[in-house]
């Protein structure tokens, strides 16, 4: 992972997890990951073929230039990308793989974008994955990002991540946001998706094997 976020998120998610294949949902604190939450996402992933958002953060909707919440997630990318990407979630749903991906985008304008997003299983009821939790990290950020919208997203690499044994758990160490920045909240959550605690102590694609088991 070349971005700072993934590469916190994905820690955040082992020491959650456990020794499962994937954290329980409510495990997730916002409290905990708060310089991360307006770039973070929850897809629903119980049904094959499709992944509506759950919870969109205001960073990801604002760079989209559109609200996600309730929208299908294959929607953001090309039909030549889709099947890829509903390949991806279903081995994130039935054997708990993880997924980065290099993403491209481009504004109306021209202006060319290049992120990275980390897609991790995440169990509602701890019986079944079927949530999906990811983040989408630009590795840069340049002036236009959030007031000229990207359309839609390009896959250029997905790589597995290998699997990995939960950490000891210790103390979450995330940057901190500037003072005056406001720390960004998740979008509105989808109507039948209880909101994360708030309150309490805050994808033609060249896939790489990571080695994952």
């Amino acid at each position: 992972m070349r971005h700072s976020s993934t590469q916190q998120l994905h820690a955040y998610w082992l020491r959650k997890r456990g020794g499962s294949p994937a954290p329980l949902r409510s495990a997730i604190e916002p409290a905990a990951i708060v310089p991360l939450l307006g770039d973070l996402f929850i897809l629903d992933a119980a049904a094959p073929g499709t992944a509506p958002f759950r919870l969109a953060g205001t960073r990801f909707c604002a760079n989209l230039g559109r609200e996600l919440t309730g929208s299908d997630f294959l929607s953001l990318w090309p039909s030549a990308d889709r099947d890829a990407l509903t390949s991806a979630l279903g081995a994130i749903v039935s054997n708990g793989a993880t997924a980065v991906l290099e993403v491209l985008g481009r504004t109306g304008r021209g202006n060319p974008l290049t992120a990275e997003m980390l897609l991790l299983p995440v169990s509602q009821d701890g019986r079944r994955i079927d949530r999906v939790l990811g983040l989408l990290a630009p590795l840069e950020r340049p002036y236009w990002l959030g007031l000229h919208p990207i359309p839609q997203l390009e896959i250029a690499g997905l790589r597995w991540l290998p699997r990995e044994e939960a950490p000891p758990a210790r103390p979450t160490v995330l940057a901190t946001p500037p003072p005056a920045a406001s720390p960004a909240p998740l979008g509105r959550p989808a109507a039948s998706e209880p909101p994360l605690a708030a309150g309490r102590r805050h994808q033609h694609l060249v896939v790489l094997d990571g080695g994952r088991d």
